[in-house]
């Protein structure tokens, strides 16, 4: 089966280091959370693997575009979507996965809460299952003209403002951050580098393992 998504080949959506220390790692029949999935882009690569994706995001636009795109692509039976804040379902959460993603969605949070939906995300593993997060790195340029031009409102975290987006939470990771705070709760690492993603910014890339 070709695999294209939205009219992309799936090799070029996302950051090439999912396909080559990720997807080596994951197995079809598989169960996978996407925290903040939008309309799909980033997890398609894993539900191509045969992995069933449940998506969560509170934009209902966003989950309907997905839905769509996932059933254009063959995809159709492997989603499934539900409309809510990550941390909300967390919150009530009862299932396990075999691979929870975080792709972008902790740039919006402050940094308190950012590491508390990491801890949360990591206890909804399975054993020997997996977190896949990217997250924008304190050595993006953004990053030092944020912290030149404005007062932090949370460690490493700032209020952007921009006349089509207006006001949006900007918060940023160094090196080794996450993977330290990870290891702190018992994850093991498996992958971490710096990455710079298609709008340009650098960012913050982590595979961590839930030990059996």
């Amino acid at each position: 089966m070709k695999k294209v998504y939205d009219g992309y080949n799936v090799e070029g959506l996302g950051y090439p280091e999912m396909f080559t220390q990720l997807l080596p790692l994951i197995s079809s029949g598989q169960r996978a959370l996407d925290l903040g999935i939008g309309t799909g882009h980033l997890c398609s690569p894993v539900a191509f693997e045969g992995l069933q994706v449940v998506g969560v995001d509170k934009n209902e636009g966003s989950l309907t575009a997905c839905k769509r795109l996932f059933g254009k692509a063959g995809l159709g039976n492997q989603l499934r979507t539900v409309t809510s804040d990550a941390r909300n379902y967390l919150l009530s959460c009862r299932e396990k996965y075999d691979l929870v993603m975080l792709s972008e969605i902790l740039m919006f949070l402050k940094k308190a809460d950012g590491k508390d939906l990491l801890k949360m995300s990591y206890d909804v593993l399975n054993a020997n299952g997996f977190l896949w997060i990217t997250a924008r790195s304190t050595s993006d340029d953004f990053y030092f003209m944020l912290k030149e031009g404005f007062e932090p409102v949370d460690k490493d975290t700032f209020i952007a403002h921009s006349p089509c987006a207006g006001s949006t939470m900007v918060c940023f990771y160094s090196p080794g951050e996450i993977e330290g705070f990870l290891e702190s709760i018992g994850g093991k690492v498996i992958f971490h580098t710096e990455s710079i993603n298609s709008a340009g910014g650098m960012t913050n890339i982590v595979l961590v393992q839930k030990p059996s």
